[in-house]
């Protein structure tokens, strides 16, 4: 009984050096990029840094939801054993916890579909929601039942699938794997081991937060330059509108100086027009006057005719 655990933690540690587990997770909510694992990796004492996805996914069954997390298959670090079938080499394919073929009762060759668990659609995150799987086996990350939280459905995983690294359309790797020099050769369980990584992560924490500011500047370089480039339209619009306007008060300007010209000379008329009119009433009773002196001189005439004639 006592040699039991013993054995045990010998049994997991071959189990995790046969699989290159990592040593350090490190994971930030704006993501990682190949620049963070290249920087990590330069850092002594760090033996590799591997950049990975990962995605939570729901899915359904029989009215039963599942929350699924789904990892990017690779060789490179925390590698699996494939218990049956074969891993996975394209987008759409899958390799299966064996907790989750318990769970679901499906076999190798089975095509399974899976939701985001949220109001964001699946596309934004994986290439495909629908998988096939085309083998069964077991990862030294999920040793345990436990399969670690999330921020979905109930918030505790229940089973993982690996898929292809093209199955993910993330702009951004979500973790970061390293592997400490000399772990290997270290008991995983032992003092040593833990005061090896112990000093390692000193090392780590410290860039990390380097790193955080390098890819908090990476995340708004976008958004800030497209801020930058909407303030300079905005100003060049406002420029725009301030010469429309300049040039629409100096039309109403000219359009009210119109009117105000064009006001006068209708005055102006309009008193040459009462004077003509009384030119006119003049000119009228003068014609009344000439055709009554007219009238008269013609009866004078005619008097002075007949006169001429009784003569």
């Amino acid at each position: 009984v006592r040699a039991t655990p013993g054995d045990m933690e010998l049994s997991a540690d071959t189990f995790y050096d046969d699989t290159n587990l990592m040593d350090i997770r490190i994971v930030g909510t704006l993501g990682m990029t190949q620049a963070d694992a290249d920087a990590m990796e330069k850092l002594p004492g760090i033996e590799r840094a591997v950049p990975m996805y990962q995605s939570d996914v729901m899915y359904t069954q029989d009215n039963s939801e599942l929350l699924v997390r789904v990892l990017a298959y690779s060789d490179e670090m925390n590698g699996y054993h494939i218990v049956e079938g074969r891993a996975p080499e394209a987008a759409g394919e899958c390799l299966a916890d064996e907790t989750f073929i318990l769970m679901t009762g499906r076999r190798i060759g089975d095509t399974i579909t899976v939701s985001s668990g949220t109001e964001d659609p699946i596309e934004d995150t994986l290439a495909t929601d629908t998988y096939t799987i085309v083998g069964i086996g077991t990862s030294p990350l999920y040793m345990s039942f436990d399969r670690g939280t999330s921020t979905i459905g109930t918030g505790s995983v229940d089973a993982w699938i690996a898929a292809a690294e093209e199955s993910f359309v993330l702009e951004a790797y979500t973790d970061l794997y390293l592997t400490v020099s000399g772990a290997r050769e270290l008991g995983t369980y032992t003092t040593e081991y833990e005061d090896l990584i112990e000093e390692v992560l000193a090392q780590v924490e410290t860039l990390e937060e380097e790193r955080c500011q390098i890819r908090y500047a990476e995340v708004l370089e976008e958004p800030m330059a497209e801020l930058a480039d909407a303030r300079a339209e905005l100003a060049d619009g406002e420029a725009e509108a301030d010469r429309e306007l300049a040039d629409a008060q100096a039309e109403l300007a000219d359009a009210r100086q119109e009117l105000d010209d064009g006001w006068a000379e209708y005055e102006d008329g309009s008193a040459e027009l009462a004077d003509a009119r009384i030119g006119l009433e003049d000119a009228r009773t003068e014609l009344a006057d000439a055709a009554q002196q007219i009238a008269d001189g013609s009866a004078e005439l005619a008097d002075a005719r007949a006169e001429l004639a009784d003569a």
